[in-house]
């Protein structure tokens, strides 16, 4: 069973008192801006990332993501509405469970198995990253075929590729500019060991979840969610996640957020608590612990959560949402910079020197089953 969250990595102790939530201005870039080679973004960069930075930043007016999201996420709902018998024919224990369906394996803060939102995972480049049984073996959860639902969801495979396609796509010219800003900051005598832009590009492994969240009254008590998350506090392990506006659904009449104070909430390095509002023509993107490792800590990985909302407003609403996790190669080394070290691994617990990416995310992944 595993850890409760859109991607495990670093979870953070649940008796840590939540602060006030605050404003706090979001970082936004056009999309025109980061295409243009002309166009300086470290400062916006060192706004949104470093070490006094909000921790996300979100990109507007990305050509076709109203469609394609539009197109993706209530499908979230329809693998959900599925007998449990069909859904179960599409989960892959070996990767544990992050190939295909996922409902219930993960657990809450307090060990309770969390049935408040199924997933469907899959990598949204490569449908078979590599045909090496022994690397299927050796990294189940990055390096193993995809699983789809054909029988009974085949516009599935389509929609989410796309879509996924789209997020790694704006997600590197994202990382090619943090890379400038790193560069930059860490100065010319020491060399960067891997650039954010290149691993981005040449992973065959990212991971996209399309998730949905039941609806309170359908799968839950009220013990189970009045006060409570929907996913607890923690940090991505990987290099970039990619995360689109969520979508409300009564059955499959699309329908406003029944409760403004639930939704994407992170952590601002004052410790203090923001919620981040997704428009539907923007992609968000927050660090993950990968990122902040290879930058030496000049990048920040973004403590956050997602927040349920009251019961007495849910409604029968269901929350459906799509995030993609750019991550390195499983044998991509995680050393950073020299002489950065304690920077770099400040509170990631599941990282080593000498490690590479692929053990490292088995060595996180461990920390959250029985």
């Amino acid at each position: 069973m595993k850890k409760s969250g859109p991607r495990a990595g670093t979870a953070i102790a649940r008796n840590q008192p939540d602060a006030r939530v605050v404003d706090e201005p979001l970082v936004r870039l056009r999309y025109h801006q980061l295409i243009d080679p002309n166009v300086e973004l470290r400062k916006e960069i060192q706004r949104a990332y470093d070490v006094d930075g909000l921790g996300v930043l979100a990109v507007r007016d990305v050509p076709e993501l109203v469609a394609k999201r539009r197109r993706l996420l209530p499908l979230a709902a329809q693998i959900a509405r599925q007998p449990e018998q069909r859904r179960k024919e599409w989960e892959d224990p070996k990767s544990h469970y992050n190939f295909g369906w996922s409902h219930g394996k993960e657990k809450l803060q307090d060990g309770r198995p969390d049935r408040m939102k199924g997933s469907y995972y899959n990598n949204p480049i490569y449908n078979v990253p590599t045909e090496d049984p022994a690397l299927w073996e050796a990294y189940p959860s990055s390096a193993r075929p995809n699983l789809w639902p054909t029988d009974a969801v085949p516009e599935l495979e389509e929609a989410f590729m796309d879509l996924g396609e789209l997020i790694v796509r704006v997600g590197t010219m994202v990382a090619k500019h943090c890379d400038r800003y790193v560069e930059g900051a860490i100065g010319e005598h020491v060399s960067l060991p891997h650039r954010m832009e290149d691993v981005i590009r040449h992973s065959r492994c990212p991971k996209a979840r399309l998730l949905h969240y039941f609806p309170p009254q359908e799968r839950t008590s009220t013990s189970e969610t009045e006060g409570e998350n929907w996913c607890g506090w923690h940090t991505d392990h990987g290099t970039l996640t990619g995360l689109v506006s969520a979508m409300y659904l009564r059955g499959d009449e699309k329908v406003a957020s029944p409760d403004p104070s639930c939704g994407l909430h992170v952590r601002n390095r004052r410790g203090e608590v923001v919620q981040v509002s997704i428009g539907e023509d923007e992609i968000a993107y927050q660090m993950g612990e990968a990122s902040q490792i290879l930058s030496g800590g000049f990048l920040h990985a973004t403590p956050h959560c997602v927040r349920a909302p009251s019961l007495s407003r849910a409604g029968g609403v269901s929350r459906n949402t799509f995030a993609v996790f750019m991550q390195p190669q499983w044998d991509t080394s995680m050393d950073p910079p020299e002489g950065y070290e304690g920077m770099a691994g400040r509170n990631v617990p599941a990282w080593s020197l000498g490690q590479t990416f692929g053990q490292f995310t088995e060595r996180t992944f461990q920390q959250y089953y029985q």
